[in-house]
């Protein structure tokens, strides 16, 4: 009958059975397929516009920082690591110092003696092999405190994440 209707010649063991259980199973894949389309589509949710949320929804300091944060990456302080100290292109005189907090963007140093907001500085951590490279970086403030000088320092090139981990 069916092999009548569309004209096709089936071999004589293909009964119509076999074409109503293919044509249904076709129809029944093609609805599922078409329902997963339907449902699978992300739903827009309509939000209020910025002046109608209360304002303890339009800024949080946890999520978008202080007002007067003015890093731009992420601090991290933890255990003091000490570092050595130099000024480029000496080579004999190290100063040593403490890593108090760190960043991608830069470090604060503590030691015993002041330097210039601007001065360049190589820095690199006391129990580093020999071979790890000294990291430039820009005194950007310093400020006294009880235990010695602070200074906040900048990296000039952000060194690779390996070195990062060294300062803590």
């Amino acid at each position: 009958m069916i092999t009548a209707l569309f004209g096709l010649a089936c071999p004589a063991w293909v009964s119509t059975h076999v074409w109503i259980s293919a044509l249904v199973g076709g129809g029944v894949g093609i609805l599922v397929v078409a329902a997963l389309h339907a449902f699978a589509q992300p739903k827009t949710v309509a939000r209020p516009a910025p002046s109608q949320q209360p304002l303890s929804q339009t800024y949080d300091p946890f999520v978008h920082g202080s007002a007067t944060e003015q890093r731009a990456a992420h601090r991290r302080t933890g255990n003091p690591v000490e570092v050595l100290i130099r000024r480029p292109g000496s080579e004999g005189s190290q100063l040593r110092g403490y890593v108090l907090d760190r960043s991608t963007g830069g470090l604060c140093l503590r030691v015993e003696v002041v330097l210039e907001a601007g001065a360049l500085l190589h820095v690199r951590p006391v129990n580093a092999p020999p071979i790890t490279p000294w990291i430039e970086i820009e005194v950007k403030n310093t400020y006294q405190t009880d235990e010695g000088w602070q200074l906040g320092c900048q990296f000039v090139r952000t060194p690779p994440w390996a070195m990062l981990l060294m300062f803590g």
